[in-house]
């Protein structure tokens, strides 16, 4: 899996590619301290964020980043009716996706949100039944007023002590 480091307004973007059924998805990993400021807001989150190396996560239809019409960029791709084995395979290349950049980056921690119901969905499902690969990462779901935010501790995680 190849990994390429992009620059646009002060942000450094990391992104992977993959194909299923003729469809290629994006995974895009980004440390952007103002996008993970959001976060702050809700404690339950934030007090899995404090000083830990964070990478938020999109996932989305390539095509639609380079549609100027399409307004739901992480729309379920038009025409294409997913089986089990299409969905296994999206679960397993996500997987692959965030432990080869684990491998590179060594963050903490990610974050992420599903932006449509059948994101939250995929995303509960990786969390849930992880790949044996995956076993040492640790997955906490249904965080947020909607219940669609996600966060993943890697082995690197460090559990911080208060007194």
């Amino acid at each position: 899996m190849q990994f390429i480091e992009t620059n646009e307004n002060d942000i450094t973007y990391i992104y992977t590619e993959f194909n299923i059924e003729n469809v290629t998805y994006l995974v895009i990993f980004s440390k952007d301290d103002e996008t993970l400021s959001y976060f702050n807001d809700d404690v339950d989150i934030a007090e899995h964020l404090i000083n830990q190396q964070t990478y938020s996560i999109k996932f989305l239809v390539k095509d639609y980043l380079d549609d100027d019409n399409n307004n739901d960029l992480y729309s379920s791709p038009l025409e294409h009716k997913f089986g089990k084995k299409q969905i296994s395979e999206l679960k397993n290349k996500l997987e692959q996706a965030v432990y080869q950049h684990y491998l590179l980056f060594k963050p903490d921690c990610y974050v992420f949100v599903g932006e449509r119901a059948s994101l939250v969905r995929m995303y509960k499902k990786l969390c849930a039944k992880p790949s044996n690969f995956m076993l040492d990462f640790k997955s906490i779901t249904d965080l947020g007023s909607n219940q669609d935010c996600f966060i993943v501790k890697t082995p690197s995680y460090k559990e911080i002590q208060y007194d």
